[in-house]
């Protein structure tokens, strides 16, 4: 199996008057996104924490944000 390549899928798409570029998730980033949603499920009442997370691991250009650019 290591002979298969992993490929990122990518599509544009509009988001608030702008066009942004969001990834397919592999099932390992799926597993990580899991994680860090299940550590934030207690402490994020107002679901930023939640947003941020999905953003950061969907969106192409994104990883580099901070939670408070969310808000």
């Amino acid at each position: 199996m290591k002979h298969i390549k992993i490929v990122e899928i990518t599509k544009k798409i509009p988001f608030l008057n702008q066009e942004v570029e969001i990834k397919q998730l592999t099932v390992k980033g799926i597993k990580d996104l899991q994680k860090v949603l299940d550590q934030n499920k207690t402490d994020d009442v107002t679901g930023i924490r939640t947003l941020s997370a999905i953003f950061k691991s969907t969106v192409v250009g994104a990883e580099e944000m901070k939670e408070e650019d969310f808000e």
